[in-house]
């Protein structure tokens, strides 16, 4: 499944990453939130940070689920490749991904909008209700899960048929081909009574019942064109679905640019703000970091895959290997960085760590107990 021994190694350490540091937030969030109920106006907060927390925990699910099987079929996946893509727990698998980072990407805007919002008008957001976040949080997780529903359970995006025979060069042939085959059976048999072959359901039911050492054994759908069970972003006109694809690539990149904008205003409305003594001025400086990583992460994880989806579609191939690059690299970026970059329970830790493992270099060494002889 994965033949880079490199990339195992960071997909372990990712999924890991991924799994705990959303976990421990959402589970810091969660029991802060209990402790503040409707107190101050960090409520909103604290609810967009638990879902966006959960969202991509479940990246970390996606990926540890790859990893699991890419475990199993060691050493022999070619024996499994059709099995696999076109099982049930390679379209969850899929699913999984597309909920996970769908979400991700509107909460991110959701988040965006909210820190624009307290920052540009401080004093309604600490009476502001929690009601209008709390309903797009549930907004973006019905949105993403009806889009990986729909690429899932319907037709149209069923790209291959796992056609067993000894007729075709592949195993993996099209709808038209094995409904033009069972055509042919059926005439050469006098049975072409018993078949609708403009009905993909009678096609299959014909073979089923009449040949049945002929029938489909799958079908491979949005998420088993690879062996990651990753969803088809990169497509070209061809593709039946590629205005779908095209559409939710297209979107993630305006969202992209919504929180590149949105921060953007973020910080040059603190800039504005006067600020008195080195603890305000440090504060400053902190949050312009926070930003500039926040900025960087989205940009690492969308605008490349934006990129290759619309070299993609305009028709040029892209190189080999490069899905399974984007599952294991770039979809992940988000889901691993944002507790450190939207919480700063973890940050707080680490900084605290590297505290007590790295002495303060500027402290100054203490002259009189380093040389108690020469100072008299």
């Amino acid at each position: 499944m994965i033949d880079n021994f490199g990339l195992k190694i960071w997909l372990w350490i990712v999924t890991i990453l991924t799994i705990v540091g959303n976990f421990y937030v959402a589970i810091i969030s969660a029991k802060n939130l209990k402790e503040r109920k409707n107190k101050d106006a960090s409520v909103c907060n604290h609810i967009l940070i638990i879902n966006l927390s959960v969202s991509d925990c479940l990246m970390g699910v996606y990926l540890m689920i790859i990893l699991v099987k890419d475990v199993q079929f060691a050493g022999r996946y070619s024996e499994f490749d059709y099995e696999w893509r076109s099982s049930t727990i390679c379209s969850l698998a899929g699913s999984l991904c597309v909920i996970s980072s769908q979400t991700s990407c509107f909460l991110m805007a959701v988040l965006t909008s909210y820190r624009l919002y307290a920052v540009y008008y401080p004093f309604k957001a600490r009476h502001a209700s929690a009601k209008p976040w709390i309903i797009a949080a549930v907004s973006s997780w019905i949105i993403s899960v009806i889009i990986a529903l729909v690429s899932n359970t319907t037709r149209y995006f069923k790209s291959k048929v796992l056609f067993l025979n000894d007729f075709s060069s592949s195993d993996s042939v099209t709808h038209d081909y094995v409904t033009d085959f069972a055509c042919r059976v059926a005439i050469l048999t006098n049975t072409s009574q018993d078949i609708d072959e403009s009905n993909w359901e009678s096609v299959q039911s014909f073979l089923m019942d009449e040949f049945p050492q002929y029938a489909p054994i799958g079908e491979i759908g949005y998420y088993g064109t690879t062996s990651v069970c990753m969803p088809r972003l990169y497509v070209n006109c061809s593709d039946s679905f590629w205005i779908y694809s095209i559409v939710i690539v297209t979107f993630n990149f305006l969202s992209f640019l919504f929180v590149l904008s949105g921060f953007g205003l973020i910080a040059w409305k603190i800039k504005k703000r006067p600020f008195k003594g080195d603890k305000a001025q440090k504060q400053h400086a902190k949050m312009n970091q926070r930003i500039a990583r926040i900025i960087v992460s989205d940009f690492l994880c969308w605008v490349p895959i934006c990129i290759m989806a619309y070299i993609s579609v305009s028709g040029e191939k892209l190189p080999d290997g490069v899905e399974i690059f984007t599952a294991g690299v770039l979809l992940p970026i988000n889901s691993a960085f944002n507790p450190i970059l939207y919480s700063p329970y973890i940050e707080t830790k680490v900084e605290y760590l590297w505290k007590r493992i790295r002495p303060n270099r500027n402290q100054r060494p203490n002259r009189n107990a380093i040389e108690p002889n020469v100072i008299s």
